[in-house]
């Protein structure tokens, strides 16, 4: 009798070890492209700001996270894809620790994501690659009045699977 619990617990086991392996899902970093240095984080006058965008769930993120002090102008932020056929809808923008996404919001130590939804004006043809995403310089995140963003960044928006062999 002790044995078959045994087994059975042994069974059950290995079966929520293989399902829990199965479900994880893994995200992948897209770097910044022309500016390298905001993927691993740039130094401020107030902390850290560390941006890039990364591929989830066959979907495209753009990120900011934000170590120390900061002003963010939510209706500052300027996206644009390479591809002309194709709108980026403008979605949400989800800003940790349930700050109101509002203009001139003064914030610490938070993190930013949009995630990139495009429609295709022309359905019949095909998405350019590579597919690139361009961040305009703007006043987005301002520490101690300076932007942070003062030149153009590009992030390519691939499937880093694919590139996997």
């Amino acid at each position: 009798m002790g044995k078959n619990i045994s087994s059975i617990l042994c069974g059950m086991l290995l079966l929520f070890s293989a399902v829990g392996f199965l479900s994880c899902d893994v995200g992948y970093c897209l770097p910044v492209e022309n500016k390298p240095e905001m993927s691993k984080g740039i130094v401020t006058e107030t902390g850290t700001v560390r941006i890039d965008g990364m591929y989830f769930q066959r979907f495209y993120y753009f990120n900011c996270d934000l170590k120390g002090s900061y002003v963010i102008n939510i209706d500052s932020l300027k996206l644009n894809l390479s591809d002309d056929n194709l709108i980026l809808r403008p979605n949400n923008i989800y800003i940790s620790r349930d700050i109101k996404s509002k203009n001139n919001a003064s914030v610490k130590n938070i993190f930013i994501q949009k995630r990139l939804i495009f429609d295709r004006k022309d359905k019949t043809k095909e998405i350019q690659k590579p597919l690139l995403l361009t961040v305009l310089p703007s006043d987005f995140i301002m520490c101690n009045g300076k932007r942070i963003i003062n030149d153009t960044l590009i992030i390519e928006l691939k499937d880093p699977r694919r590139a996997i062999k």
